[in-house]
């Protein structure tokens, strides 16, 4: 997919589209137009923004491909939509990138490595054609380089506390809901994983991925959306299941869906 933003008055003060865009799509306030543009193109163009928004406000986080040419070569590409930061990280995907520069230090915030140790093996799994699990998610430390390959932003930028706060989170949705959609958007992932995010998605895409909602009766869901799957799942902190439970229950959604290069076990 290749497009490019403009804003509504770009588009309508004219009368017409601009030379050689071939459809549109609508994104909050804007419009996605398909043209002749990369789609490194796109991403940069929604990281600026929310760049901006940082310039405006301090406690904004950066986040999304966590290296954005590692990214975009990746098969799957995988994205997942957290819920806050919970630290002094300004940027993200700096953190995210510098885990695998320092041996024997990587993730030194337990509460960190309570997240993103999970978030490491399953992007690690399913970035390995669905890899069935085994010794290699013992370390996790050890794999932490595949979170370069893979995109993570949270719903509420502006980074968070120790504990969940449903109602921050919800006015977190509706502050931050457009510039989420244009991430998802720009980032064109094959795999969208809902960590715990389900109910605070920005209501523009949680109307997309209305049929989340019939499968009330499983903590896992999945649904095709022209041809990304999203799966609805725990937040990679959870304590209710194995790390290994948790892993199988994605690799059936997004085998069963639209991955069918994830071999099922014998």
């Amino acid at each position: 997919m290749r497009f490019v933003l403009y804003s509504l008055r770009d588009t309508f003060e004219t009368g017409a589209l601009p030379n050689g865009v071939r459809g549109v799509r609508w994104i909050g306030l804007n419009i996605v137009m398909y043209r002749g543009y990369d789609m490194r193109d796109t991403i940069l163009k929604v990281d600026e923004l929310l760049l901006e928004q940082q310039s405006q406000y301090q406690s904004i986080v950066l986040d999304g491909a966590v290296d954005l040419e590692q990214y975009l070569a990746a098969r799957p590409r995988i994205l997942w939509i957290l819920r806050e930061t919970n630290g002094d990280v300004q940027d993200l995907r700096q953190f995210l990138r510098e885990q695998d520069k320092q041996p024997g230090q990587r993730f030194g915030y337990n509460r960190w490595q309570a997240t993103y140790g999970l978030v490491v093996k399953v992007s690690y799994g399913l970035l390995n054609g669905c890899k069935p699990w085994g010794d290699w998610a013992n370390d996790a430390p050890s794999i932490a380089a595949c979170l370069r390959n893979v995109a993570v932003i949270n719903i509420n930028k502006r980074g968070g506390g120790s504990r969940v706060n449903w109602k921050r989170l919800y006015q977190a949705s509706l502050d931050f809901g457009e510039i989420v959609c244009q991430q998802v958007e720009a980032l064109d992932p094959q795999i969208v994983i809902l960590g715990g995010t389900w109910h605070i998605l920005p209501n523009a895409l949680k109307t997309r991925l209305s049929d989340l909602d019939n499968n009330s009766d499983s903590d896992f869901a999945s649904v095709a959306v022209e041809g990304t799957t999203y799966v609805r799942a725990y937040h990679p902190s959870q304590t209710r299941i194995r790390h290994e439970t948790y892993y199988n229950r994605i690799r059936d959604c997004v085998a069963n869906v639209c991955v069918p290069s994830c071999p099922r076990d014998a």
